[in-house]
C-alpha cells in the first residue's frame, strides 16, 4: 500500500505517515491498531527482528495472542491516553508488580 492510500485511510497527511514511518513522531497505540485495520495485519508485525524472529514462545515477551486479547489492547490504548511521566511510571511499575517482573527497566 502506498503512503497516500495510507494516509488517505487515515486521514491525515501523507507527511505524517512518512513521520510515523521514520520514528520521527511517536504513534499512539489507538493510531497502531487504526493501521493494522487497515493494512489487514497483527500487531507484532511492527514488532518482529530483523531475523524475523518475534520472540513467540518467551514469556517476558509479547505474543500475537496478547495483542489479539480485548482487555491487553484496553490497556494500552487508556495507557496511551496517559501523558503525565509519573503516573505512566507510577503504573507500569505496578502492572510488573502485579505480574511478577519486578521494577522498571
Amino acid at each position: 500500500m502506498s503512503q497516500e492510500t495510507l494516509a488517505e485511510a487515515l486521514g491525515i497527511s501523507i507527511t505524517q505517515v512518512q513521520k510515523y514511518e521514520r520514528g520521527a513522531d511517536r504513534i499512539g497505540a489507538a493510531r497502531l491498531y487504526e493501521v493494522t485495520t487497515i493494512l489487514k495485519t497483527y500487531l507484532m508485525f511492527f514488532f518482529a527482528t530483523p531475523d524475523g524472529d518475534d520472540n513467540e514462545g518467551d514469556p517476558g515477551e509479547m505474543s500475537q495472542d496478547m495483542l489479539t486479547d480485548h482487555e491487553t489492547m484496553q490497556v494500552a490504548l487508556a495507557f496511551s491516553r496517559i501523558h503525565e511521566p509519573e503516573m505512566r511510571q507510577a503504573i507500569l511499575a505496578l502492572v510488573l508488580a502485579a505480574a511478577g517482573r519486578g521494577r522498571v527497566s
